[in-house]
């Protein structure tokens, strides 16, 4: 039996969509995801998405930008404030899921983004609202790009604990006031 939609290769997967036998291209191209939810061959786009393949400054182009750097440090010292906020016993984990958040916020344009742990939906939020008021000079473009590097460093940087987090906490700083950050005091670390 040929394809129901293409007419040219041979149908072998069931469609749900079309109550017919569709080959294996025009599944892939046809799916939706009210009508193939719970289908075998649907995967949901979230869960498939590879945040390692989206736009990124590199390292380089980071370190040498002026410009750049004070918009990654505001995003990080929100991250600070946020692990404050939980008493600093946040895992690095934690802000990477934070991280992916804010690029299906801002880069896949998802306009519902939200968590069912709700230490990860406030931290979303703390570290959504606070971009949203401190950075509002940049393009989304951009955004995306800086929001992508910190994300790229945050696993990089971790081996499963609070390697990235105890970094900035330390280098960069809580954010106390759009474009102020505190650093810890070194002499209260015993």
């Amino acid at each position: 039996m040929k394809c129901a939609i293409c007419m040219s290769k041979k149908g072998q997967r069931d469609c749900r969509l079309i109550n017919s036998q569709v080959c294996s291209l025009c599944c892939g191209q046809n799916r939706q995801p009210e009508g193939c939810h719970g289908c075998e061959y649907y995967k949901d786009a979230k869960l498939s998405r590879n945040y390692n393949q989206v736009p990124a400054f590199s390292t380089m182009e980071m370190e040498d930008d002026l410009n750049l750097q004070p918009y990654a440090f505001s995003i990080e010292s929100i991250l600070c404030l946020w692990d404050n906020s939980s008493q600093n016993r946040l895992k690095d984990e934690s802000a990477l899921r934070v991280l992916k958040m804010l690029l299906d916020k801002y880069f896949f344009h998802d306009t519902n983004v939200s968590d069912s742990d709700e230490i990860l939906q406030n931290g979303f939020e703390i570290v959504s609202s606070r971009i949203e008021e401190d950075i509002t000079d940049i393009s989304n473009e951009t955004l995306c790009k800086i929001i992508s590097v910190i994300h790229f460093v945050a696993r990089r940087r971790t081996t499963g604990g609070r390697e990235y987090l105890d970094f900035i906490q330390q280098y960069v700083g809580m954010r106390v006031a759009p474009g102020v950050r505190v650093l810890p005091n070194p002499a209260k670390k015993s």
